[in-house]
Order: structure tokens, then C-alpha cells, then sequence
């Protein structure tokens, strides 16, 4: 991807707390991807400055599904909701599983 050095009139450029509030993601996130260069990027007078379409590009990737975060908020919920064993049970519950 190549970054300009002068903001075009056709590329959207804001401000990382203004990307933030439009829910592209955190500060720091934002911060950490123009660092990265994964979205584009320029240094104003009045401070960094990004390309609101790149940020809008990363949310669109970041809604894939991620097996491994999926599965974690699938076993956190359970754990809210899972009964409470007693210790036979979880014997019990042992012994099945190791089976």
C-alpha cells in the first residue's frame, strides 16, 4: 500500500480519537496499525492523522469469525451458566470423561 506524503481529496484522513469514536476501534489499536503500516497514515501539524477507509477495511476483516475467540466466549458463557457439582458428581464426571 502506498502511503502519500499529502492528504488527497479523495481519501478521508482523521484523527486517531475521531476513527475511535466512529467504533473503527481503540486509540491504541489505531495507533498500532499505523505504526505497522497496515493503515494508511500521515503527521499533520495538529498530529496523526489516518485513513478512515483503511480503519473501516480492518473492522471488516476483524468480523470474521475467529474460531479460537469464539470457542473462549462459548466456554466463559457456560461457566456462567453450568450448575454447581458436587464433588461426587465431579467424580462421577471424571470417570466418564477419562473413559
Amino acid at each position: 500500500m502506498a502511503i502519500p506524503i499529502t492528504p488527497t481529496e479523495d481519501v478521508e484522513y482523521v484523527s486517531p480519537t475521531e476513527a475511535s469514536e466512529r467504533g473503527y476501534g481503540s486509540r491504541a489499536s489505531i495507533h498500532r496499525w499505523a505504526k505497522e503500516g497496515s493503515i494508511r497514515s500521515i503527521m499533520m501539524t495538529d498530529g496523526l492523522k489516518v485513513c478512515a477507509e483503511d480503519c473501516e477495511a480492518r473492522v471488516r476483516e476483524r468480523r470474521v469469525i475467529q474460531p479460537r475467540r469464539a470457542y473462549s466466549a462459548i466456554a466463559q458463557r457456560l461457566a456462567q451458566v453450568a450448575p454447581v457439582f458436587t464433588p461426587e458428581q465431579k467424580e462421577q464426571l471424571v470417570k466418564l470423561l477419562s473413559n
